[in-house]
């Protein structure tokens, strides 16, 4: 209730109202107005951003748009496909492994180490979250509001732990 609710806060079992809305709401509803791509666009953004840490693999492929764009070399490589390709791991023709097995393909050439690629795909079911996600944090920003820590008048209402949406982001 306190997450909906416009002028509620909430700190441990303390509860009040204010003249000033508090962020959820109002960042929901002006995260509204984001068209459906330019919140993908941010997602593959943000991907781009993140595959620069590549960890244990020799490249990172964030949201490749071509099987081409994949580069077949014998060293391990994590390929994390695109938002709009989630994956149901209760389905055997899911979007993502769809996906997968057209960048395996790779048409008539063939891939020859398609046993080195590593492939990432979004949870089908966390999906509608994620994709709220970036509206959110998009809408806070623009505010002039601190993404992970919030707003001083919120209170303690927030701790420096990222909400789930930042966490969903973050595990893409």
């Amino acid at each position: 209730m306190a997450d909906q609710a416009t002028y509620l806060y909430v700190d441990g079992s303390r509860y009040w109202y204010a003249t000033q809305p508090s962020v959820n709401p109002l960042a929901e509803e002006r995260a509204e107005r984001y068209h459906a791509e330019d919140v993908t666009e941010e997602i593959r953004r943000r991907l781009a951003e993140e595959s620069k840490h590549r960890g244990d693999f020799s490249k990172v492929h964030a949201a490749p748009v071509r099987s081409s764009d994949v580069v077949d070399e014998p060293e391990a490589k994590l390929v994390i496909l695109s938002p709009d390709y989630s994956h149901s791991a209760k389905t055997d023709s899911s979007v993502g492994r769809q996906a997968a097995a057209e960048i395996l393909d790779r048409g008539p050439a063939g891939r020859n180490c398609g046993n080195m690629l590593v492939f990432l795909a979004a949870d089908k079911k966390s999906q509608s979250p994620t994709r709220s996600c970036p509206k959110l944090l998009k809408t806070k920003r623009k505010e002039g509001h601190n993404t992970t820590a919030g707003p001083e008048w919120i209170g303690n209402r927030r701790t420096d732990e990222p909400s789930r949406h930042e966490q969903i982001v973050r595990s893409v």
